[in-house]
């Protein structure tokens, strides 16, 4: 199976873009010694160069890390409520932390990732990526043919507050709504079998899906030494937990660039299709 129960973690937050699972505690403000540890050395170790150990070696085997993505599918939220309820939380965390500012997400870009791949530059892959998405929304409606009301409008609700780590605070799914869980989990193991049939695969080496909606994430801060002990402690957000930030009803997926300029604000949108395919 592509997907398996809900979990904690989401592996997403372990790429550069940082809406999945985020790199935990001081691994993401690598210090410029570790850095220049990891730099390849030439056969003949040049002047100045130093040998690198045999553990030296494994540890970057170790951190080796899938292709980066460039692209990724998404369910866009644009409720006026939940924005104000995020805007009212963002204000919380830099009351108890100013250095918090520059990890608020831009409440223009919420949304739910369901996968995350490479396209690269080739013309004919993004031409494949977005019938890809076309397939999978046939599928969507061919599977729920008998209950399309599941999906015409697929209404998601968020409560509470919840965390990967002390790294990124997201708000997820309503946990009192398990049957809206269940849908989207199905629609997004039908997403990523399409575009797995297509020929496109994921760039996360699991497949976990922890639906949510990032409100801050430290990946966003700069890399410099006054911001490496920023953390989004729980107590901070402490009484906001049970927090319900209200609903939003989606109709299509988005096949968005992580790499382009935005458009209004917004992420680059290569293609969507509806939910419930009509041709």
């Amino acid at each position: 199976k592509l997907l398996q129960s809900e979990e904690k973690l989401d592996e997403f937050y372990s790429t550069a873009y940082g809406g999945f699972e985020e790199v935990s505690g001081d691994e993401f403000y690598k210090s410029e010694e570790e850095e220049e540890d990891l730099r390849p050395l030439g056969p003949e170790f040049p002047v100045g160069s130093k040998r690198r150990s045999k553990h030296s070696q494994i540890r970057q085997e170790a951190r080796a890390k899938p292709a980066s993505p460039d692209a990724f599918l998404s369910l866009r939220i644009q409720s006026p409520q939940i924005r104000a309820s995020f805007e009212e939380v963002q204000q919380v965390l830099v009351e108890k932390d100013p250095k918090l500012k520059g990890a608020l997400v831009s409440l223009d870009k919420l949304h739910i990732t369901l996968m995350v791949m490479k396209l690269g530059k080739d013309v004919d892959r993004l031409e494949l990526a977005k019938k890809a998405l076309t397939t999978a929304c046939k599928n969507i409606t061919e599977h729920f043919t008998g209950k399309l009301d599941a999906i015409s409008p697929l209404e998601l609700s968020f409560k509470g507050l919840d965390s990967f780590g002390e790294n990124v605070v997201f708000a997820p799914l309503d946990p009192e709504n398990q049957e809206t869980l269940k849908v989207l989990h199905t629609i997004t193991n039908i997403v990523r079998t399409a575009f797995v049939s297509a020929g496109i695969e994921s760039t996360v080496l699991k497949e976990r899906f922890t639906p949510h909606l990032t409100v801050a994430k430290l990946s966003q801060l700069p890399r410099r030494k006054a911001f490496y002990k920023v953390k989004l402690k729980r107590k901070f957000y402490e009484d906001l937990v049970t927090k319900y930030h209200g609903s939003h009803k989606v109709f299509e997926i988005e096949l968005l660039s992580m790499k382009l300029p935005p458009k209004n604000g917004y992420y680059h949108k290569f293609s969507s299709s509806n939910l419930l395919y009509l041709p």
